[in-house]
């Protein structure tokens, strides 16, 4: 078959909706329905079935040695399967956004596992959309996006729970009803979804089941904790990558992967290569507690519920009726190149497991290797439903590599992710054909990354620095950048969140403080705000025509708690002109479970410090370059959801990325002078500030921090 390519807009005048290629707002679904209700044609059901970091290739049609999966093998016996499906995000919460709304992270505005949440208001999901067409939709299991487990838009049927759930015991919320669901949560979830068949199999429906596993702690059902009793994993082939000629931020020592301080970073050593530990070792992450055999042992009951809902659709005369696809949100390592989780722009984090099954498109045991995203389901379910597509939905129809049409609908792909969770996995761009591979590390000074897949499927030799490569190269990048601008790719990505503060928190100074303004023991907030400080064992004293306060490391100067002073709204930008004398901290905001922040002083260098607190504690530190101490300094720090910049006298001394923002008011207050080491990082200095400050200022805003780079004259 001759492999041709479809644009998106071939495709969507094949489809016959070239007219929308100014999009499908929010404002025409209810058109829908009515357009629905005059075709007398059975429209398909959709049965869409989504795994939580279960592996491409942890199916037995895949050709696993040992794990059995009958029930899914019977979906691409009878359907097709994808061998080069990917997600465009390896991780979860951007990735399950990314299937409901055919579009990429950076669109959608979920970039990580912080609660984002997409916007049915801005880029429409697909059971919403097909909720307008007159079909009944469901959405049963994990949601994964923001912080609660409320029906969401676009549903009829609702059933989740918060986060990532357990996988015993769960508390579930029924269409707003919660209560606590005894059992094992693989099986609960799969019992409610054969339900809803036959309480709606004489309709058109929409169901999508989403399982919490193959999610660690990887905790299989009793009936099948001693299955594959004996069975080992042979070494990954690519376990003992050495990362020798590869960025160098692979080979970096980890001495805490929840604290990151950029002075080690950058002056760390590097070793030329590093050594995997044997393979064989018990105490490797991935055989420790058995945790290899029991991520395969949780898919059994995953199959198990496959097969389940088979039967149901068999029962009620629909199943040939039915698409039902079978996916995983993204990949996961298993060793190799001796690493476990995701995130990492290797195949093994961003191949996913992908079957469809629909009689209906004359395909059987079919097996395709065109390339297909997780972003092109939506807009192939609503092909085949003859539902009009919105023009804010990226991915293309598979419809016709599953009719047998096309080999292909996409030359290349694009791959993002966002720091999240831990510092040392930078942000990364790529972009993927078939048989070449090409990662950029935009926000580091480091090399980039380039793999022939055909000769190298284990991306183990990286040919960026090889001067025989250097047009492939060239090609690759040209690629990147052109994607980049097809998809609008921005590097601050839009907070789409439904349920955000309105209006946002207020941009400008927040507080400022010169010391001028003096009654008894209190300094006015000359912002307007009115958060005068108290005063406490300070002296103010002449300094350069002007005056400031002088600290003995005794006393300090407090700020009334208040919402105003707000870091988890950003950017947040702390200024303060600052004569240090000795270490010591200069100002800090630190509650005992919100996380804080604060300006310090060690071994005479000025840095930033930022704890910021989720289900752990996150440290990031970043450091100036020059001694400070009896010296007149301007430093300013900015604080931004993913980054932190640090500039001394103007000049960006150093920057650190925040995988966890801070998020909460503090419940301390502000404190200048006074000790805040203890609860900001352990490690820094625990003495109070000894010196002079001249001004001290919080500000919030991007215009704030944008006039950093020219820093005013320091106030007389």
């Amino acid at each position: 078959m001759e492999r041709r390519r479809l644009t998106r807009r071939d495709f969507l005048k094949s489809v016959g909706v070239s007219a929308l290629a100014g999009g499908l707002g929010t404002s025409d679904l209810g058109d829908l329905r009515a357009s629905a209700s005059r075709d007398e044609t059975r429209r398909p059901n959709i049965v869409f079935i989504l795994t939580d970091d279960q592996r491409w290739d942890y199916m037995g049609c895949m050709g696993h040695p040992f794990l059995k999966t009958p029930h899914l093998d019977r979906l691409a016996a009878e359907g097709a399967l994808f061998i080069n499906a990917f997600c465009t995000t390896s991780l979860c919460s951007p990735s399950r956004a990314t299937f409901l709304t055919g579009t990429y992270a950076h669109v959608h505005g979920v970039i990580n596992n912080r609660g984002r949440e997409y916007n049915p208001e801005v880029t429409p999901s697909f059971p919403q959309i097909l909720q307008a067409a007159g079909y009944r939709t469901a959405y049963i299991g994990k949601w994964h996006q923001a912080y609660h487990d409320e029906p969401r838009p676009g549903f009829d049927y609702w059933l989740s729970f918060v986060g990532q759930g357990s996988y015993f015991d769960q508390q579930l919320n029924e269409n707003g009803r919660r209560f606590e669901k005894k059992g094992y949560i693989t099986d609960i979830l799969s019992d409610y979804a054969v339900q809803y068949i036959e309480r709606n199999a004489e309709q058109p429906f929409c169901l999508i089941l989403s399982h919490k596993a193959v999610h660690e702690p990887f905790l299989p059902p009793p009936r099948h904790a001693a299955a594959y009793a004996g069975e080992s994993l042979p070494e990954p082939p690519n376990y003992r990558d050495d990362f020798a000629g590869k960025a160098a931020w692979q080979r970096r020592p980890v001495r805490d992967w929840t604290r990151y301080r950029s002075s080690e970073v950058r002056s760390g050593a590097v070793p030329d290569a590093v050594a995997a530990g044997p393979w064989e070792d018990p105490a490797n992450w991935w055989h420790d507690r058995g945790r290899a055999l029991n991520y395969t042992r949780c898919i059994n009951s995953i199959d198990e519920g496959v097969g389940r809902i088979i039967a149901a659709l068999e029962e009620h005369g629909v199943l040939d009726d039915t698409i039902i696809v079978f996916a995983s949100d993204n990949g996961y390592f298993l060793g190799e190149h001796g690493r476990h989780d995701k995130r990492i722009a290797y195949d093994e984090a961003m191949r996913i497991a992908f079957v469809v099954r629909y009689p209906r498109t004359g395909l059987q045991g079919a097996t395709i290797e065109g390339l297909a995203l997780n972003l092109d389901l939506a807009p192939t379910l609503l092909d085949f439903t003859g539902v009009p597509i919105p023009g804010t939905m990226r991915g293309l129809s598979l419809r016709p590599l599953l009719e047998g049409k096309a080999s292909t609908v996409r030359d290349d792909m694009f791959y993002e992710y966002w720091v999240e969770l831990t510092h040392y996995i930078p942000r990364t761009l790529c972009v993927r054909t078939e048989d070449w591979k090409y990662i950029e590390y935009p926000d580091l000074d480091d090399i980039d990354e380039l793999y022939d897949l055909k000769s190298d499927p284990a991306e183990l030799h990286n040919l960026s620095q090889a001067p025989e490569h250097a047009e492939k190269k060239r090609e690759m990048k040209a690629r990147l950048q052109r994607l980049l601008q097809e998809t609008d790719y921005q590097a601050v990505p839009p907070n789409l969140t439904p349920g955000q503060p309105e209006p946002a928190a207020p941009e400008g100074v927040m507080l400022s403080y010169t010391f001028d303004q003096i009654e008894g023991n209190s300094v006015e907030d000359e912002s307007g705000g009115g958060l005068h400080g108290e005063m406490e064992g300070v002296r103010i004293v002449s300094a350069r025509g002007g005056r400031a306060a002088s600290f003995d490391g005794k006393g300090g100067i407090t700020v009334p708690i208040s919402e105003r002073p707000d870091p988890s709204e950003g950017p947040w930008i702390i200024e303060a002109w600052v004569k240090p004398e000795r270490d010591g901290f200069i100002c800090a905001q630190v509650g005992e479970r919100s996380g804080g922040y604060g300006l310090f002083v060690e071994s005479g260098i000025p840095g930033l410090a930022i704890r910021s607190a989720s289900w752990i504690y996150s440290r990031t530190i970043v450091d100036g370059r020059e001694d400070c101490l009896g010296k007149w300094t301007h430093l300013a720090a900015v604080i931004e959801e993913s980054r932190a910049r640090l500039y001394v006298n103007g000049t960006l001394a150093d920057w650190a990325p925040t995988p966890i923002p801070l998020r909460w008011v503090s419940d301390k207050p502000f404190v200048i002078g006074g000790q805040g080491a203890a609860v900001v990082d352990e490690q820094l200095p625990q003495s109070a500030f000894v010196g002079e400050i001249g001004a001290l200022r919080l500000s919030r805003g991007q215009e704030a921090a944008s006039r950093l780079e020219t820093p005013e004259q320091d106030p007389d």
